[in-house]
């Protein structure tokens, strides 16, 4: 099968398609989990770093928003399995934001990733929705909708507030600062750049 065939591939050797990403970052985000199930374990960046996998397919119109959309339901049904049993341990995702040159980094795959997580209605991941003045106006209504009507546990992050505290002290760069994620339930920490983050 597909499915099989994907698994035999990812992650020992790199992913060439949007599905094949997607699995790998499953699968690391599994090790990272039962590595240690209540620490800095969150997906994180899902929409920014999945984004560059999906946009030449998502482009040329060789995946549709809808398939794209359900890979990430069924992603996410598989992350909230792990979880629900330990529903003490807040699983994470940020959407949004600025990238590491402070520019906007919303995608189609930011507005998925809401899409999903309303239409599932499941406790994990948590939608965290990090807002800048950069981002567009369709985003930032999106996410004031989801809070409204969706059942997850969301919040709203406060870009510019949040690159202002990290930085201020100048312990950690404008770029690094930008990586952040909420890595359990809400500690700031730049993804990839800490030991105890996946």
């Amino acid at each position: 099968s597909e499915c099989a065939q994907i698994m035999r591939r990812v992650p020992a050797q790199p992913a060439r398609t949007f599905h094949e990403a997607l699995q790998a970052y499953h699968f690391m985000w599994l090790a990272a989990f039962y590595d240690g199930p209540y620490g800095g374990n969150s997906p994180g960046r899902f929409d920014f770093l999945l984004w560059p996998f999906l946009q030449e397919e998502y482009n040329s119109g060789s995946i549709t928003y809808e398939e794209a959309t359900e890979l990430v339901a069924e992603t996410f049904l598989k992350c909230d399995e792990v979880v629900h049993p330990h529903d003490g341990s807040v699983l994470t995702i940020v959407t949004g934001g600025l990238d590491r040159d402070l520019e906007d980094a919303v995608s189609p795959l930011s507005f998925m990733v809401i899409d999903a997580l309303e239409a599932l209605d499941i406790t994990h991941p948590a939608v965290y929705n990090r807002i800048s003045e950069k981002n567009p106006d369709n985003y930032r209504q999106r996410c004031y909708q989801y809070m409204l009507r969706g059942n997850n546990r969301g919040q709203f992050l406060n870009e510019e507030g949040i690159l202002h505290a990290m930085t201020r002290d100048g312990y950690m760069s404008p770029a690094d600062a930008a990586m952040y994620i909420c890595g359990g339930c809400m500690e700031l920490n730049p993804q990839g750049l800490m030991s105890d983050l996946f």
